[in-house]
């Protein structure tokens, strides 16, 4: 994105004000990874400008874990985050202002390769796994499943999608599956 495209869009109107107090507009931006917004679609228009100032923060050196001050920012980056800020509190669907931009720093500092990504090993053991895909094909719903196994629901959901990198956890749920349902069968 040219100089001018980020300006024109860190600029273009605010449809609709989001109470947002000065103490917060103002704050430090922090580089803090708590969503995955890799997958999602870059409809909207704080999206792009996240990850544009992302890409500039982290060419500029930004490194993660630090706070960078709003007013060391250039004219039109502040103009970006007050943007950002005010969309995103105003979007129901994903977390909001500063941890959007952390994502797109998060993903800008793995796709120059400056770190792995990070990689979750699955923690259920082989009964727990056989456990929760008896619960599946009985029709438990998720929350269900869960709750009976004292488990996160992301962790089940992660699960259930087999959305592992290890090739031996992928291997492991799926074993699992098939020894349930063909339990389940008899």
């Amino acid at each position: 994105m040219t100089d001018e495209e980020f300006e024109e869009l860190a600029s273009s109107r605010i449809d609709r004000g989001a109470f947002i107090s000065i103490e917060k507009l103002t704050g430090d931006i922090k580089n803090v990874l708590e969503i995955d917004l890799e997958h999602l679609a870059y409809d909207k228009k704080y999206k792009k400008l996240a990850k544009e100032i992302a890409s500039r923060l982290f060419h500029k050196g930004i490194s993660e874990g630090k706070e960078l001050s709003f007013e060391k920012l250039s004219p039109v980056e502040q103009k970006a985050v007050e943007k950002i800020r005010n969309d995103s509190a105003l979007d129901s669907e994903h977390l909001k202002g500063d941890y959007v931009i952390s994502n797109f720093f998060e993903i800008e500092r793995i796709r120059q390769n400056q770190s792995p990504p990070p990689l979750k090993r699955l923690q259920l053991n082989n009964e727990q796994l056989s456990r929760l895909f008896q619960l599946k094909f009985q029709k438990e719903s998720v929350r269900g499943i869960a709750r009976q196994m004292n488990l996160n629901r992301g962790t089940v959901n992660k699960v259930l999608e087999k959305d592992y990198v290890d090739k031996k956890d992928r291997d492991r749920i799926d074993m699992a599956e098939r020894q349930a349902e063909s339990n389940h069968k008899k």
